[in-house]
């Protein structure tokens, strides 16, 4: 008798689980069809990332901008300033990507940045860089 009970009593607690974990999965994707819909307008879409850009006038854009160095004598190397940026990438993209960034060297925000400030180049948003010779 004692161990019926003990029974009905493990599978009651078991089912009780289960319902609490499928009410919190209805909530989670409440939550998310709620943040679909507020994003339909385009407003907040994508992955939000910090992006390292370098802030140089025109005319002294040359090189990549990675393997710049010195500007002048005594001046340091340019430094790279941090920006938000929200890019439309899912998970396994932003991983390989990450993982591009590493194998050239760079943080995913400077590879991010050097994308940006090469699509800057290509739309004529800044002077194309200079070549080297």
């Amino acid at each position: 008798m004692y161990a019926g009970q003990a029974w009905l009593r493990r599978k009651r607690i078991q089912t009780e689980q289960k319902l609490r974990a499928l009410e919190q999965r209805a909530e989670r994707e409440e939550r998310r069809s709620e943040q679909l819909v507020a994003s339909a307008d385009g407003s907040r879409r994508g992955r939000p990332v910090r992006i390292e850009v370098d802030a140089l006038d025109a005319d002294e854009v040359s090189g990549q901008p990675s393997t710049r160095r010195c500007r002048s004598p005594g001046e340091d190397d340019p430094t790279p300033h941090q920006r938000y940026l929200r890019i439309d990438v899912d998970d396994a993209h932003w991983k390989a990507f990450r993982v591009a960034a590493l194998d050239v060297g760079l943080t995913a925000g400077r590879y991010v940045g050097e994308l940006a400030e090469a699509a800057a180049y290509e739309n004529g948003w800044r002077a194309a860089p200079l070549l080297s010779n």
